[in-house]
């Protein structure tokens, strides 16, 4: 995310608003996944790996995790989706 910011800090910030709530979808959709296969016991996340702050169900890191993956697609299909930039 920091070399597409670098990069394309001009392209990034006119669409910020995109990116933003392509984190926030992204944490909306994720979360139902991630609560659901952590409360069936599917996955866990082991005590000694995180910090042990958890918000809803899910840990600290969870949570910036989903939504910087969200982001940076966003960032990666604005500056190499092919559309014309100025």
């Amino acid at each position: 995310m920091l070399l597409l910011i670098l990069f394309h800090k001009k392209l990034l910030l006119r669409y910020k608003k995109t990116i933003l709530f392509c984190g926030i979808g992204s944490l909306a959709v994720a979360f139902l996944w991630d609560y659901f296969a952590i409360r069936k016991g599917l996955w866990w996340f082991p005590p000694q790996e995180i910090l042990g702050i958890w918000f809803f169900g899910l840990p600290l890191e969870e949570w910036v995790f989903i939504s910087f993956i969200g982001m940076e697609i966003a960032m990666l299909a604005l500056v190499f989706g092919g559309w014309k930039h100025e």
